[in-house]
């Protein structure tokens, strides 16, 4: 569709250039044209076009944000810059303290909306040993497995007992190629692959206890 965008535009630049015009517009790049039709095709307006951005920022009695936030794989924000992302979402969930979500377990074998977005906060990103997919991209693990699907375990379905692995890593993990545990609820989890290796990830998202910086 680019290159048909593009061809369309070249003929319209030499159409014009043989009447002389002093109106003509530049003709506009590959990038540009692929461009267009990417905007195309997510609607190019404000009613149909959706942008997800992860932020998390401090709240006062649960309802109001205040200060600065956090975007995951892009960092702290102004908080003139978090009010202005907040005032236009369409969505804005807020968390329990940490130690409601830590205590909070669920019956099902689905993380709940809420344990899943504390997740998503605590880890920043995939804790599998040196990868950075971000943590909205991955999917949810029992650190230790659910008696839904290992009916010898007792794992329960809890953001102390969860973790976010991005598709491959939680495959391994479930394939048995890697181990995993945790001493601290999810903040530490340490790995047990082939050979006997040994690694260890901690979590550094905007919600983990183990993060310096401002309370976000």
């Amino acid at each position: 569709k680019a290159l048909e965008m593009l061809r369309e535009a070249r003929r319209g630049a030499e159409d014009q250039d043989s009447t002389d015009s002093a109106d003509s517009a530049p003709v506009p790049s590959m990038a540009q044209c692929r461009a267009r039709v990417l905007l195309d095709q997510l609607g190019d307006t404000p009613d149909t076009m959706r942008t997800v951005v992860n932020l998390y920022r401090t709240t006062v009695d649960g309802k109001t944000g205040v200060g600065g936030a956090f975007i995951p794989k892009v960092g702290y924000l102004s908080d003139v810059t978090a009010e202005m992302l907040e005032s236009v979402a369409d969505l804005v969930r807020c968390l329990p303290d940490w130690e409601t979500v830590l205590g909070d377990e669920s019956e099902a074998y689905r993380f709940p909306t809420m344990q899943r977005a504390a997740m998503e906060g605590r880890d920043g990103h995939c804790r599998f040993p040196g990868c950075d997919i971000p943590a909205d991209r991955c999917e949810h693990d029992h650190i230790v497995n659910s008696w839904h699907t290992s009916p010898d375990s007792d794992g329960p379905t809890s953001v102390a007992n969860g973790m976010c692995l991005c598709r491959l890593h939680h495959a391994l993990k479930t394939a048995g190629l890697w181990s995993a545990e945790t001493v601290d609820d999810g903040v530490t989890v340490i790995w047990a692959g082939p050979a006997g290796v040994i690694a260890v990830t901690e979590a550094d998202g905007p919600l983990s206890p183990a993060r310096a910086g401002p309370d976000i």
